[in-house]
C-alpha cells in the first residue's frame, strides 16, 4: 500500500471513529432528561467517558498515517473503533431502558451486539503491548537451536 493510501485510510478510520463516538454523545444527550437506569452509569458519567476517548483516534491516525509500514498505529485504531461502537452500544441501551419499554426498537440485539464490539479491544491488548516502544518486537526472532560453523550446538 502507498503512502499516500495508508494515510487517507488512517484518516478514514479516524472519522469513523470521531464519528460513532459523536452519535454516541447525542444520544446521550437525549437521555439527559431522564434517570439514568440502575445499572448503567450516569449521563456525566457516560459523557466523560467519551470526550476521554476523542484524543485516541487522532494521535492513532497520525502515527498509522505517518509510519504505515508499522501494525502499531493500525492496532491503536482498531482498538478505538471497538471501544467506540461499544461505548455508543453502552449509550443507546442506557438511553433505551431510561426511555421505558417500546421507545426504541430492539434493545437486547444491540446490546448482544455490542458485547461483541468488547471483544475487539481485549483482543488488541496483547498485541499492543508487544510493540509498545517502536511498534516492533523488541527482540529479533530467535532460534531455539543455533549451531556454530563447525556443527556444534
Amino acid at each position: 500500500m502507498s503512502r499516500g493510501a495508508a494515510s487517507w485510510l488512517a484518516w478514514a478510520v479516524c472519522t469513523v471513529n470521531l464519528t460513532v463516538l459523536a452519535l454516541a454523545l447525542i444520544v446521550i444527550f437525549l437521555g439527559w432528561s431522564t434517570e439514568p437506569p440502575k445499572m448503567g452509569g450516569s449521563w456525566w458519567g457516560q459523557v466523560t467517558g467519551v470526550i476521554g476517548l476523542i484524543g485516541a483516534p487522532v494521535l492513532c491516525a497520525l502515527i498509522a498515517s505517518r509510519r504505515p509500514g508499522t501494525s502499531y498505529g493500525w492496532l491503536w485504531l482498531g482498538y478505538g473503533l471497538g471501544f467506540a461502537f461499544s461505548t455508543l452500544v453502552d449509550a443507546y441501551s442506557s438511553y433505551a431502558l431510561a426511555s421505558g419499554s417500546g421507545t426504541l426498537p430492539v434493545p437486547w440485539p444491540v446490546v448482544l451486539a455490542g458485547n461483541l464490539g468488547w471483544g475487539v479491544p481485549i483482543v488488541l491488548i496483547p498485541f499492543l503491548l508487544l510493540l509498545f516502544p517502536n511498534g516492533t518486537l523488541p527482540y529479533p526472532s530467535v532460534e531455539i537451536l543455533s549451531l556454530d560453523r563447525r556443527g556444534v550446538i
